[in-house]
């Protein structure tokens, strides 16, 4: 049998790579342009992160594509109008964030960590450098529109009586402040103290800390002491007394995100004192004292009329914002060449 030429050989090998590198590279090509949703000026984006985003506002395909396009159309215009902000404002905004995050769970901006604060935005596959991009556009986006609003002005600035009246009818949710909880709490955190999230195992054995505390707690130990030595929320540890967690509405939004249905089921039905159950959710552990259960109350008279005065203006300046919006859309549609796929 004839010895192949070594040289000949190391050719051939050399064509079937580069032949294979180019058939890929040709593939990944052909997935790509199939894959194309939109673009916007240079800006292409895929199916997957329209669906991402579909997931994330809970809204349908076509109605999470026109977001994305639109924030992009009115990115591509910010950066006609105005500067890059420098990196000062970028970190700030960021912090800002995640203070606001922090503020309305009651806990140190400190204690949420990068993970645990892209997961509350829904950016849960992605890393803080992306995140920090998408402030940059953000921070562009609403300058640029702040600079257009404030030429807005309300064609009619007076609001009447029956408006008022109308809205306090048509809002009867807005007017009821829903069962409120006082409360305290110990808190077994998921999370390192550097904000690394816990292995399987670390977090086996923090459950299992928070069963031994549970148990002290039913044999009659102090709530607060108990809480010295073992919660690791930052806030109700620095209350008095040790532990308090504070007044939190049922139908709150942030006590909703922070709390589980679960949670919040217990306790509009629990005895007061130590509520004899762990409750567990994707950030950690909580064990309850509940010191106080507030009926719903229903708001009227002057505090109506202020929260009414106040959600009819706000109504009012976000229909003319919406309209600025919308032309401005319209203006810079065609001017940066938006192609759907």
């Amino acid at each position: 049998m004839k010895m192949i030429n070594r040289n000949n050989f190391f050719i051939f090998l050399i064509a079937v790579l580069l032949f294979t590198e180019s058939s890929l590279a040709f593939a990944a090509k052909l997935d790509f342009k199939k894959n194309r949703a939109a673009k916007v000026a240079n800006k292409v984006f895929l199916k997957s992160e329209v669906e991402e985003a579909m997931r994330q506002s809970k809204v349908s395909y076509e109605q999470a594509l026109e977001s994305l396009i639109n924030f992009e159309i009115l990115y591509q215009a910010a950066k006609i109008k105005l500067p890059i902000p420098d990196e000062k404002v970028i970190l700030d905004a960021i912090k800002e964030e995640k203070q606001y995050y922090a503020l309305h769970f009651r806990r140190d901006t400190e204690s949420i960590s990068d993970q645990e604060f892209l997961n509350s935005i829904g950016f849960q596959n992605r890393s803080m450098r992306e995140y920090r991009d998408y402030t940059i556009k953000r921070i562009m986006v609403e300058n640029y529109m702040n600079l257009l609003y404030s030429e807005v002005e309300l064609k009619n600035n007076t609001i009447s009586q029956d408006e008022i009246n109308n809205f306090i009818k048509d809002n009867p949710r807005l007017f009821k402040k829903s069962e409120t909880y006082d409360l305290m709490l110990i808190y077994f955190s998921f999370f390192s103290k550097e904000g690394r999230q816990l292995t399987k195992n670390e977090i086996a054995e923090k459950c299992k800390t928070a069963e031994e505390c549970l148990g002290r707690l039913k044999g009659g130990a102090d709530f607060s002491a108990m809480a010295k030595n073992y919660s690791e929320d930052l806030y109700s540890l620095r209350q008095s007394p040790i532990g308090y967690y504070g007044k939190v509405e049922r139908e709150d939004e942030y006590t909703k995100k922070r709390f589980s249905q679960d949670i919040l089921t217990t306790l509009s039905q629990a005895d007061y004192g130590l509520v004899p159950k762990l409750f567990a959710t994707q950030d950690g552990v909580f064990i309850f004292y509940l010191i106080e259960r507030i009926p719903e109350k229903e708001i009227t008279g002057e505090d109506a009329y202020a929260i009414a005065m106040d959600e009819v203006k706000k109504k009012n300046i976000k229909n003319a914002k919406k309209e600025v919006e919308k032309k401005t859309l319209e203006e810079y549609k065609s001017y940066f060449d938006v192609v759907i796929f």
